[in-house]
């Protein structure tokens, strides 16, 4: 049988805050000859549906502060990020 090559691809470093996550990616870009670090940042919500833990990026008002919060800890850590990689 034939194994499929697998690439890793990054994890994304992962700040949380109550049900409120933030998601940073790190992204190595190449444009005219040159390379940089480009970060992307993903916000999701997690909630139970029954059994199930599902995500959704929508948030209420109420969600406001905890955001900022976890905008507040990414810019604590001070870019560029070396951890994502494991």
């Amino acid at each position: 049988m034939k194994e499929k090559n697998e690439v890793k691809k990054p994890k994304p470093l992962v700040y949380r805050c109550g049900t409120c996550k933030l998601l940073v990616w790190k992204n190595e870009v190449v444009k005219d000859s040159k390379s940089f670090v480009n970060y992307s940042l993903q916000f999701e919500r997690i909630y139970k549906d029954g059994d199930e833990w599902k995500t959704i990026s929508s948030f209420d008002y109420s969600h406001l502060d905890t955001l900022k919060r976890l905008i507040d800890r990414v810019l604590v850590d001070k870019f560029p990020i070396e951890s994502s990689e494991e």
